[in-house]
């Protein structure tokens, strides 16, 4: 239930272990020196990929901490570039991590989130971490909670006193549900969590929930002011595309793509909307196929039973080789992160047990209210 940019892509690379052009460190070393940093600067994801030497951290976010992130992060981008990968394996692992290394440096500088998107600090408090898979004992796992909620008060405020008015009002309006479906989930699944909690527990929670509500109040009396002012434009687009995917490409040709695509799309879906009722046009089968959909409280069932129809599909046509026999499991989409209809939380590849994946799904909000179909 990570941010957006996740470290999970690069986790093998600390596996490898061919030689370096520096014969005093092989890329191991180098790799998982690297990594370290990236880890430093957000703990969450080096918690989410099994890494709990970092449990119950917050990254440093301080004008001087990410000064010298961004330092950091430029010597490992020259260290990277000057290495001469010694097999194909270590080139493929060397541009990822680059990859991992410019995009974080876009990040923390050019996109300078950490002072413009509110959004970005509640992906710092990865409570779900330790209450959804018991990877160590449930003191071990409450102790992190503890030492975070603690931390939570000065780390918000840090936050807003840094953070560059007016904001885009969508990440305003997002953050506020994101802050108060942590106060939410630390108030009401963490605790249920530990049915015999440690005693420092319930304050902590109390603390962690008394500071995200703080947090939304504060965004909410940003509101008047936000702004619509969201837009990266051409330049920081296409760098962000470089920096962030290690995709170098022109806006003309990226345009000529994309429609390219969205044409070949659109015969698609007229293709299958006249197998299905050529009496019709295509927006009036989609109306028809779209109010098909199960009541509310099914939901959950129906994805479970989709999910294991998918995996028997793929496999009994060869379509692909599935490893293992694990499947990811069915459940209800944590208050905080119900911006996403639906997302996958793998179990970490560095676990050392074996844990269960999920398959999150989002109940709809019942304060939507359904269109009519028409057709």
């Amino acid at each position: 239930m990570r941010r957006f940019w996740s470290f999970s892509f690069v986790a093998l690379v600390a596996c490898g272990g061919a030689r370096s052009s520096r014969p005093t460190e092989p890329w191991s070393a180098t790799s998982e020196r690297v990594l370290g940093h990236l880890y430093a600067i957000s703990p969450a994801n080096a918690v989410s990929l099994g890494l709990h030497d970092y449990d119950g951290k917050l990254p440093e976010m301080s004008p001087s901490a990410i000064a010298a992130d961004l330092a950091q992060l430029a010597e490992d981008r020259r260290t990277l570039e000057a290495y001469a990968p010694a097999t194909p394996l270590e080139r493929e692992e060397r541009d990822t991590l680059l990859v991992g290394v410019r995009g974080a440096a876009f990040n923390l500088g050019d996109f300078d989130v950490r002072h413009t998107n509110p959004m970005e600090a509640a992906n710092d408090f990865n409570l779900d971490a330790f209450i959804l898979r018991d990877y160590a004992p449930a003191e071990t796992r409450a102790a992190a909670i503890v030492k975070l909620c603690t931390a939570a008060t000065p780390h918000l405020q840090e936050s807003a006193s840094g953070m560059k008015l007016p904001i885009p009002k969508p990440w305003v309006e997002t953050a506020i549900m994101m802050y108060k479906g942590l106060a939410d989930f630390a108030d009401h699944d963490v605790r249920a969590a530990f049915p015999a909690p440690p005693p420092d527990l319930g304050p902590a929670l109390d603390a962690c929930k008394a500071a995200f509500l703080a947090h939304a109040a504060w965004l909410e009396q940003q509101l008047p002011h936000a702004t619509d002012a969201y837009a990266l434009g051409t330049h920081k687009f296409l760098e962000m595309l470089e920096e962030t995917q290690g995709i170098k490409i022109d806006l003309k040709t990226l345009d000529q793509i994309a429609h390219a695509d969205l044409d070949r799309n659109t015969k698609a879906i007229d293709e299958a909307a006249r197998a299905i009722d050529p009496k019709k046009s295509t927006a009036e089968v989609v109306a028809q196929v779209l109010s098909d959909r199960p009541p509310p409280a099914d939901v959950l069932a129906l994805a479970e039973t989709q999910a294991t129809e998918l995996r028997a599909f793929l496999i009994d046509h060869h379509i692909v080789s599935v490893p293992g026999t694990d499947v990811a499991i069915v459940k209800e989409t944590p208050p905080f992160a119900r911006w996403n209809a639906a997302s996958l939380s793998g179990v970490g590849p560095f676990e050392t047990k074996s844990l269960p994946s999920y398959y999150y799904i989002s109940p709809p909000d019942p304060t939507w209210h359904s269109p009519t179909p028409s057709g």
